[in-house]
């Protein structure tokens, strides 16, 4: 299983949401998906089918803060390991990510928030005769769930190490929410995916509508 299909299949199994990918990428409502082996690839909009929807917004209800098995972070503050709600938040630290085997991420994000269609039902009517429409095969992204800045770090290749450093209240705002401010990059090596101090959409809601106009 690779990288992109690990982190949606978290989000599907902890928040009923699936990924953006690569996350931060720009991902609007009614955009219309078809599956691949990995992810969701946008094929159209709903208005090139002559539908339109209604939306809102969404308050931060959920902050993610996930990882893969086989990645761990260890905090060391004067020569010492230490726990995150321990470390001593003027005195500096050293931050080390390993990422143990294949195809593992972590991420971390403040609340997210965003927008979703607010009138499925009225879609899924409109869309009951419309040529062309696949009710199999064809999604269509219902709601965004954005994150204002977010830490994203994914690794292909096993036995990767990602070292940063910082003040102490500056290393457990990054590790927590992913907050990237006066954080520094301690390390030359790298992995596969780095994604520090960016925004953007993260996460989705997707849904299929039956024949009948029904939500899936």
């Amino acid at each position: 299983m690779g990288l992109p299909k690990k982190f949606d299949d978290r989000l599907r199994r902890n928040l009923g949401l699936r990924s953006v990918w690569l996350p931060g990428s720009e991902t609007l409502l009614g955009t219309v998906l078809q599956r691949s082996d990995e992810s969701y690839l946008p094929i159209a909009s709903l208005s090139e089918f002559d539908v339109s929807f209604k939306s809102r917004s969404m308050l931060g209800q959920v902050s993610l803060a996930f990882q893969a098995r086989g990645v761990s972070s260890t905090v060391v503050q004067a020569g010492a390991k230490v726990n995150l709600n321990q470390i001593d938040t003027m005195a500096n630290a050293e931050l080390e990510i390993e990422f143990k085997r294949e195809a593992t991420y972590l991420i971390r994000t403040p609340r997210l928030s965003g927008e979703e269609i607010s009138n499925l039902l009225a879609v899924g009517k409109a869309l009951k005769d419309v040529s062309g429409w696949n009710h199999v095969r064809y999604f269509v992204v219902a709601g965004v769930y954005r994150a204002s800045e977010f830490l994203f770090l994914g690794s292909e290749a096993g036995n990767k190490t990602v070292r940063f450093s910082g003040r102490g209240d500056a290393v457990q705002d990054f590790l927590t929410v992913g907050a990237s401010a006066n954080i520094t990059r301690s390390s030359s090596s790298s992995v596969s995916i780095e994604m520090v101090g960016q925004g953007g959409p993260v996460a989705m809601r997707v849904v299929r509508f039956k024949r009948n106009g029904r939500v899936y």
